[in-house]
């Protein structure tokens, strides 16, 4: 399983559902542009440009090229992410 749930998978794009534990993170690897965006709860997301918040209801737009980036849980969060199949 790899630490997440592959909700869809069709010719242009997957959803993965990811849940992390309060205090636990999370890396994710994001092999082109994508999108994390908040179900649940709330946490950062980290990567070597610096850190953004993410919450339910809010979407984190990461760059093709960014590679991984790190969610860090402040109380449990739920997310999904977005991407083009590989």
């Amino acid at each position: 399983m790899d630490g997440f749930v592959r909700l869809i998978e069709q010719k242009y794009f997957a959803v993965d559902r990811f849940e992390v534990a309060a205090g636990g993170s999370a890396t994710v690897t994001m092999d082109g542009p994508g999108c994390l965006v908040g179900l649940r709860g709330a946490g950062l997301v980290k990567s070597g440009d610096g850190a953004v918040e993410l919450t339910a209801g809010r979407a984190v737009v990461v760059p093709k090229g960014c590679g991984s980036v790190v969610v860090e849980a402040e109380a449990g969060i739920s997310f999904v992410r977005c991407v083009a199949p590989v």
